[in-house]
């Protein structure tokens, strides 16, 4: 290549000159094309594990298997199947032989390609099984539609073409293990129910699964195998076509009894924002001002209120219309509402809003939804009423300070962030969609792994005070403070334990 440059820069840049210098420009990457081969999106070899990635991260699948090794820190002979798919009904996975945690994982990616989000958005109700057909609705196994076709194909796949049996080959001993995030982990919550009789002793850790994944009988029917973990304010764990009904109804019912014109309330909140993070960020309101009234319905909205609105009186009379929610919901606890503890679990009833127009002008596509093979909105809610992520949920959640010891202060210093601590939550008070600035954020693998790490340090380490983990550590080891530990007594160091149970 020095040499090509050489002879162009020297030379007049005639048409000649330049087809040289092309030609060796070409040969010169045609070379490193083959001594830095590109990571195929499909690779299997269940006796030697597949070959490693080449040295161009531009080329295939490179970049993708290179940061994989660099996070996991595992060798490319561990890993026995890669595989990056865009077809549809199936999905990216990987299976790995874990020598720490002495188990062979299959992991499944969460949703990133175009082709992930349509199957996130066939949400309809399925039955998971072929006996389910057959069986009473009180008795069927009912999951999302688009995730239990993925799944089964995935299932079979898995079994059909001996994976598991190849792995144990090389590992005997080790039990089988799958996990996924986002639409992985809705995909794996139910893959170990098709898994489960080949596999007796498999285990399914599903990370920030969606909200709308699964009915409670296939949550009880999976709950001694199947554990979900959600982070925070996460806002797909709350997510399904009833919640985002009722979501739309309480944004439509603030639109309303909200008197203020909104071009001023937008106007007004943009300039605050901007005065906000450019010049002060502690002496500006943080959000919009309400009177007590206002205030009062927006947190607990009544669906009568907007419908007295000129606006919100064109829908009333179509309410009959909606087979599924109600115009009021008393779901909010009365007072002491925290992210813990702010709805009750006994309210399974959510806000709807009707159409603006009768039912007889419908086209006949949507009176009759399964004939025509569409999902509609009403289809979506009637064939899968009350659907939750999981039977057994693990919620991580932050902390403004530290456990009060008697006689002791609590660490404080400057970027110091306390560990989380994780309840074992009820998943039916997931059904509604709470707006908060870290609902994006907290589903983010990134955040989420970060929060276990800093959970998993607090927990066998219970004495020692780690400094703010960064997002960025991945496999690195947390360093304590130097010096300084909790003053937890023996004999009641389990009642500082970080992962409980509500009363």
């Amino acid at each position: 290549l020095l040499l090509f440059l050489e002879f162009f820069i020297s030379n007049r840049p005639n048409k000649v000159n330049l087809v040289v210098f092309k030609i060796g420009i070409l040969k010169y990457f045609n070379f490193k094309y083959y001594r830095n081969p590109k990571a195929p999106d499909r690779q299997v070899d269940l006796e030697n594990g597949i070959t490693g990635p080449g040295g161009c991260l531009c080329a295939g699948r490179n970049c993708y298997l290179a940061a994989f090794l660099e996070m996991s820190q595992l060798e490319t002979g561990h890993i026995l199947v890669f595989q990056i798919t865009d077809k549809f009904y199936d999905a990216a996975l990987m299976m790995v032989i874990d020598d720490i945690t002495e188990a062979i994982v299959v992991v499944v990616r969460g949703t990133l390609s175009g082709t992930d989000t349509l199957i996130d958005l066939v949400a309809a109700g399925e039955p998971l099984r072929d006996e389910d057909y057959s069986l009473p609705n009180d008795q069927k196994l009912i999951a999302h539609s688009g995730m239990v076709r993925t799944s089964r194909n995935i299932a079979n796949k898995i079994i059909e073409d001996k994976w598991i049996e190849s792995a144990k080959a090389l590992r005997p001993k080790y039990p089988l293990v799958i996990t996924g995030h986002s639409l992985g982990g809705g995909l794996v919550s139910l893959m170990c129910v098709f898994l489960k009789p080949h596999f007796p002793e498999i285990k399914a850790y599903a990370f920030s699964p969606p909200g709308g994944l699964m009915n409670k009988n296939l949550a009880e029917f999976t709950r001694d195998y199947l554990c979900s973990i959600t982070y925070g304010y996460d806002l797909i764990g709350h997510l399904d076509s009833q919640t985002m009904e009722d979501l739309r109804a309480r944004i439509f019912h603030a639109l309303c009894v909200y008197r203020t014109p909104k071009f001023r309330a937008l106007t007004n909140q943009m300039c605050l924002t901007i005065t906000r993070n450019l010049v002060c960020k502690s002496k500006l309101p943080q959000v919009i001002r309400l009177d007590a009234v206002t205030g009062s319905k927006l947190i607990d909205p009544d669906m009568n209120d907007a419908y007295e609105t000129p606006i919100g009186s064109k829908f009333k009379p179509h309410l009959k219309d909606r087979v599924v929610g109600s115009t009021k919901v008393d779901r909010l606890y009365v007072s002491d509402r925290s992210l813990m503890r702010w709805k009750k679990p006994d309210c399974h009833s959510l806000l709807v809003l009707p159409r603006p127009y009768p039912k007889s002008l419908y086209p006949e596509c949507l009176l009759e939804p399964k004939k025509h093979n569409l999902y509609t909105l009403d289809l979506l809610m009637e064939s899968m009423l009350r659907p939750i992520p999981s039977g057994r949920l693990l919620h991580i959640i932050e902390v403004d300070k530290e456990f009060e010891v008697e006689g002791e202060q609590s660490y404080k210093k400057p970027g110091y962030q306390p560990p989380p601590i994780a309840i074992w939550s009820n998943a039916e008070t997931f059904n509604s969609i709470l707006i908060h600035p870290k609902m994006i954020f907290n589903h983010s693998p990134i955040y989420v792994s970060t929060a276990l790490n800093r959970l998993y340090d607090s927990i066998m380490h219970p004495r020692k005070i780690f400094c703010k983990i960064h997002l960025n550590t991945y496999y690195k080891e947390a360093k304590s403070v130097p010096g300084i530990e909790r003053k937890y007594a023996d004999h009641c160091i389990d009642n500082y334990c970080r992962v409980r149970k509500l009363k």
